[in-house]
């Protein structure tokens, strides 16, 4: 949310007046989260279109790929965000769930993450029907081998490249970011996992990455922690970098398509209660803590005070409009020119990806 003029202490030095200057543009052009976050999401997929253009003679070969692909992403990705917290305030880093989940949320990462590769492994075994070519890793599978050659610092590469780094720059900025502006509710990750899978620029794959930014933003809904989405993308990142190309070989074999559907459906299917049973007491056992708890007399005590009896302060009503809002919200959301901008711009990002 953005930080309130009114409340903002001042300080002294450069960042005193970087500040100011930033607050005052906010209030006087009333920037909104449902304007500025496609904002940065449509920065973030003009700097990704652009490294397309990049050829292999400047990003190397081997390690030097690996550290040219690392240095990619954070240039288009985690600099941006940085940028845009920064922007956001001091207090915006404490908004965005980065803390530790509680140790009895374990058991939903599990079940969800088995849920999340059913799932994937459907998708992709109906793209694949469908003559498309479902391989998250296309563009790089010759770097993707696993052999008796293969060193340690081999694999470290590969994993930090591929799933570590991504992992934590994607969820910092589609979980962190997009689900804290857009109020960490339906709507938040309605958008946040939109934007995710719009992001690769990819529509033969879109359904993949749109799947997969479901399940991170319901972990990061249920567990409130950016830790939990932060941990379930590395685990999944990096099951799929390492036996995707054998786990479509065998989907993919013709006479094993109906019952390797049937299997992979009811699997999925059976996870998938599990995972919204766990989901169920998570939120129960929120339900019944005490700090949840509002006793009956003080609420009466809240209720004799005319003041507070009558709504809440202007602020607090400023806040709720932005985690509530309902339908209204969501149309406002949809309607914000600079969702419309950033949709049009990824589609034509993506359409001339196939020319």
């Amino acid at each position: 949310m953005l930080t309130d003029p009114k409340n903002t202490k001042k300080t002294d030095g450069p960042d005193s007046n970087f500040n100011d200057t930033v607050l005052i543009k906010i209030k006087k052009y009333g920037a909104k989260p449902v304007f500025t976050a496609p904002l940065l999401m449509c920065v973030i997929i003009i700097l990704s279109y652009g490294t397309r253009y990049i050829g292999d003679e400047i990003l190397g070969y081997g390690e030097s790929l690996y550290l040219s692909l690392i240095i990619l992403q954070i240039f288009t990705i985690a600099l941006p965000c940085i940028f845009y917290t920064r922007l956001r305030g001091q207090n915006y880093s404490s908004e965005i769930g980065l803390k530790l989940m509680p140790l009895d949320r374990i058991g939903f990462i599990i079940l969800i993450s088995f849920t999340m590769i059913l799932g994937s492994i459907f998708v992709k075994l109906t793209l694949g029907y469908m003559g498309i070519d479902a391989t998250e890793y296309s563009g790089y599978v010759s770097l993707i081998i696993i052999n008796e050659t293969t060193t340690f610092t081999d694999v470290f590469y590969m994993l930090s490249a591929f799933a570590v780094l991504p992992a934590i720059i994607h969820e910092f900025a589609f979980r962190g970011i997009i689900m804290t502006e857009y109020g960490k509710g339906f709507a938040a990750m309605v958008f946040s996992s939109f934007f995710y899978a719009l992001s690769f620029l990819d529509f033969e794959r879109f359904p993949i990455y749109l799947l997969c930014g479901i399940f991170y933003s319901l972990t990061m809904y249920i567990t409130r922690s950016l830790i939990a989405s932060i941990f379930l993308h590395i685990l999944y990142s990096a099951v799929n970098l390492f036996t995707e190309t054998y786990v479509l070989r065998i989907i993919y074999q013709p006479e094993y398509r109906v019952l390797v559907a049937f299997a992979v459906i009811t699997l999925f299917l059976i996870f998938l209660s599990a995972t919204f049973g766990e989901a169920e007491r998570i939120f129960y056992n929120e339900a019944i803590s005490d700090d949840n708890i509002i006793l009956p007399e003080k609420n009466e005590s809240l209720l004799s005070d005319g003041k507070e009896a009558s709504g809440e302060s202007e602020n607090t009503k400023t806040k709720k409009s932005k985690h509530t809002g309902g339908l209204s919200f969501f149309l406002e959301c949809v309607l914000s020119p600079t969702f419309i901008a950033c949709v049009i711009i990824a589609a034509a990002g993506g359409i001339m990806q196939l020319f």
